[in-house]
Parts: structure tokens; C-alpha cells; sequence
């Protein structure tokens, strides 16, 4: 397994089978996860998504999580933690979930 570990931002929706699906419109997060490539982040993310209801829509980007900059240091504090667990793990760490309501 890689020591790299990728960042990315998904949009998603909610799948027919979740329980939130009618309910909440989908949303937004950032995940974490130790890959050796874009490609590896795309079927990881997906697959956990898929497993937690939910579909992704939109990768906004993928990068290497490196000695990003943020506007606070406890912005910074989060993520490097976010970062250390996906590293330490084989698993896909995900942020704060934001949800969209359905209008």
C-alpha cells in the first residue's frame, strides 16, 4: 500500500435506498485516503460511498494532501488529523458532511 495519501472534494446525491433520499437533495465533503493514484482514490471513494447510500456526482478535484494552507490554524489542526488517519489506515476518512435539503 502507498504512503501517499489524496484529498478530494465529492459532491454527491443520495441513493433510492438511503434514508435520506426524498428527504435531503445530497451534499458536499471532503475525504482522506492512502492510494497510489487518482485512479485507486476514484474506486475507493465510490465503493465506500456505495456503501454508505450514497453516489458521487462530481469529484472536484483529487490531489496529494501535502502542506495545504488554510485560513486558521485549527482548519490546518483538522485536516493534518483527517491526513494522519487515512495514513494510518487502509480505510476512507470523510469530513463534516453538508447536506442539501431538497427544495
Amino acid at each position: 500500500m502507498s504512503n501517499k495519501v489524496y484529498w478530494t472534494g465529492i459532491e454527491y446525491s443520495y441513493a433510492p435506498s438511503s434514508k435520506h433520499y426524498g428527504a435531503l437533495k445530497g451534499g458536499f465533503v471532503y475525504c482522506f485516503v492512502r492510494a497510489n493514484d487518482c485512479r485507486e482514490v476514484l474506486d475507493r471513494v465510490t465503493e465506500e460511498m456505495d456503501n454508505q447510500e450514497m453516489i458521487p456526482t462530481a469529484f472536484e478535484f483529487i490531489s496529494p494532501y501535502n502542506n495545504i494552507e488554510w485560513e486558521t490554524q485549527e482548519e490546518s489542526a483538522h485536516y493534518q488529523i483527517l491526513s494522519s488517519e487515512a495514513l494510518k489506515s487502509d480505510k476512507v476518512v470523510f469530513d463534516d458532511y453538508y447536506a442539501f435539503k431538497e427544495n
